[in-house]
């Protein structure tokens, strides 16, 4: 990552930076209060907060299956670089939700859609609220409804506005990605203009897989293709280079099987970085107009792939939570970060 604003092509002391895609190996932060997966995240304002998602009560059947609940805490840890304060609560969701989105801007941290806890339905909802100085969250305020019911997506900031994408609109086959791409203006106290409806060119992968990098919004495709478009023109998209390090379940170099669990990107000095399957990070060069280069391998990511949300700042990325099946509770509270020196 780029603390400084530029990029460093040599580490401390002025050694080459090793093999590793640029990116620092991954360090331990201070645990979550409480087990979470498959929740949200988003970084801002100096904190990092979470929360939605699910957490183990207890086991039963000997480990075999679990109680679950869906908290509505929202946690916050204050940031400083790529190292994090100690956890507290921030505040609460308007409902218990899994698999909604999180993002910071303006001053507010925005909450769009999810799986309601209660029905198992997806909602539309759009709401937002005010952070304080000590990372607390005021009232929340309902914004303009996204056009359907999504979860499993990605709440992007692109510049004055707010991108929806990834996901899935089926709460029967969740892997079921969808290519509608919804954008709003940010206007006046970051109040939410109208949604915009556009299409990718492909499906998006159903859990992630899209980010922003240099000024464009990167989309991976049930396709196994890479596509990207400038924010303000999500009508017109090209063809990225894609990493091709996976076998699918058809002999294919397709790398989005839905068994890979989450893709999560992002932009990082100059490059795109993606979290994949396995505990993999990857890195690309963009160009100069945001073209994606050879990918290489950076620093393994911890633990299992499934079920942990992802924040980034400038200078860090970080991932929180994750979904380890059988181990005993507290079992999903570990946070760590990555980035450049």
């Amino acid at each position: 990552m780029c603390p400084t604003g530029t990029c460093q092509e040599r580490g401390p002391g002025g050694m080459p930076w090793p093999p590793e895609g640029g990116l620092a190996p991954w360090q331990a932060q201070p645990d979550l209060p409480s087990d979470r997966y498959y929740h949200a995240a988003a970084a801002g304002a100096g904190w990092l907060f979470t929360g939605g998602g699910l957490k183990v009560k207890e086991y039963v059947a000997g480990g075999a299956s679990a109680i679950l609940e869906s908290p509505t805490t929202i946690f916050a840890a204050p940031l400083s670089g790529r190292t994090l304060g100690a956890w507290k609560p921030a505040g609460d969701l308007p409902a218990p939700l899994v698999h909604p989105a999180f993002a910071v801007t303006r001053g507010r941290l925005y909450l769009a859609g999810g799986q309601m806890a209660s029905s198992r339905q997806f909602t539309a909802e759009v709401q937002s609220a005010v952070i304080g100085a000590d990372g607390t969250l005021g009232p929340w305020r309902l914004e303009a409804a996204l056009p359907q019911p999504r979860a499993w997506h990605r709440l992007l900031v692109a510049g004055d506005r707010l991108v929806v994408a990834g996901g899935t609109l089926s709460t029967d086959y969740s892997s079921n990605g969808t290519a509608l791409v919804w954008a709003a203006g940010l206007g006046a106290d970051g109040v939410l203009e109208r949604w915009r409806i556009f299409a990718a060119p492909a499906p998006g992968f159903y859990d992630g897989g899209v980010g922003v990098a240099s000024g464009r919004i990167y989309l991976l495709g049930e396709d196994g293709v890479l596509h990207s478009a400038r924010p303000d023109d999500l009508d017109h998209w090209r063809d990225e280079n894609p990493w091709k390090l996976y076998r699918g379940i058809l002999e294919t170099n397709n790398p989005t099987d839905p068994n890979m669990g989450p893709v999560h990107l992002f932009g990082s000095c100059g490059a795109l970085v993606a979290l994949v399957l396995g505990g993999n990070a990857l890195t690309a060069p963009l160009d100069g107009e945001g073209r994606v280069g050879a990918w290489r391998n950076a620093s393994r990511f911890y633990g299992t792939p499934h079920g942990y949300a992802t924040a980034a700042t400038d200078e860090a990325i970080f991932a929180i939570g994750a979904k380890h099946p059988g181990a005993p509770p507290p079992a999903n509270i570990g946070v760590f970060s990555t980035g450049r020196e």
